[in-house]
């Protein structure tokens, strides 16, 4: 599979690469996808309905 990169892409990847994290841009792709897995597994979704900051009873108290 050949992929094009955006250079802004290719520099964070080529750093990524130079720091020594990792041996090969394989190896980058396959960490940030498995990351990035991770944390959409844990992430709430968007359309989840949330719990309130105060109650509407708090409010009215006041």
């Amino acid at each position: 599979m050949t992929v094009e990169l955006k250079p802004e892409t290719e520099r964070l990847l080529c750093e990524e690469l130079r720091s020594g994290h990792f041996q090969t841009a394989d190896d980058v792709i396959i960490h940030f996808v498995y990351a990035l897995r991770e944390k959409l597994m844990h992430a709430q979704p968007v359309n989840a309905p949330r719990k309130p900051r105060k109650n509407l009873a708090d409010f009215k108290r006041k």
